[in-house]
């Protein structure tokens, strides 16, 4: 399923769910094979039940070369990620602590995988500026891992 989630425009709807079918696609018990359903003349599914569930972002790390990696639980419409409106920060809030955070205004999407679960984010310039104005990025601990108990990510 996640394979056919990564095309952004299979299986969105009923009105635009078809299937097609070559005519070796099945046989019955009496190895006659099934009469093809070719292009022009495609099935539209009877029933249709939508995806419900939203995208969680699973894990996210930094390599050395300034470049964050998103990982997703599901294909992701690569249009849709807004890199502007993600924000790192040196911790979670709570009654005894308010985190610094920093959003990230310069940095851009490189890559996608195949399943367009996974995204690369070359930080560049935010990485400069954040390193230079908090403890956030400070280790190569922190560096490489973004997912530490003193570093978070919020996605709004």
């Amino acid at each position: 399923m996640l394979r056919i989630q990564s095309y952004e425009t299979l299986l969105k709807s009923k009105a635009t769910t078809f299937l097609r079918l070559d005519g070796s696609a099945f046989f019955d018990v009496f190895d006659f094979v099934n009469i093809p359903i070719l292009d022009g003349s495609s099935l539209n599914v009877n029933n249709y039940i939508g995806d419900f569930n939203p995208p969680r972002l699973l894990s996210f790390t930094i390599s050395s070369l300034f470049i964050m990696t998103l990982t997703f639980n599901k294909p992701l419409f690569t249009q849709s990620l807004k890199i502007n409106t993600l924000r790192v920060q040196n911790g979670i809030q709570t009654s005894t602590f308010t985190p610094a955070f920093y959003f990230l205004t310069e940095s851009f999407l490189i890559y996608a995988d195949s399943l367009k679960l996974s995204f690369q984010v070359q930080l560049g310039d935010d990485y400069t500026r954040i390193a230079a104005s908090s403890n956030i990025f400070k280790s190569q601990v922190c560096t490489q891992y973004f997912n530490l108990p003193f570093l978070y990510m919020i996605i709004f």
